[in-house]
């Protein structure tokens, strides 16, 4: 519901539920934009959005936490293929 909302505004961002303690997260990433402010404006956009769609407001339980990926590479844990790391351990 909310990677719909965010790509019918443009924004093309990849959308998850943390893990562990903070499983009610979101973590959404969005494309690294031509400076760190139009950077920090798209954030902000996309947790307003996000917002709205899910009725978050930044409790605890509720975060909506976002950073950037500069095409392909992501900036911070990627834990999309973490089960796969578990079953080969």
């Amino acid at each position: 519901m909310v990677k719909d909302a965010l790509a019918a505004a443009g924004i093309e961002a990849k959308v998850r539920h943390g893990m562990g303690t903070a499983c009610e997260w979101l973590h959404i990433k969005i494309p690294r934009q031509g400076s760190p402010d139009e950077t920090q404006a798209l954030g902000a956009l996309t947790v307003l959005i996000t917002q709205e769609i899910t009725g978050r407001h930044g409790e605890y339980a509720g975060r909506i936490n976002w950073s950037e990926y500069d095409g392909g590479v992501y900036h911070g844990a990627d834990y999309t293929d973490q089960v796969g790391r578990w079953e080969r351990s």
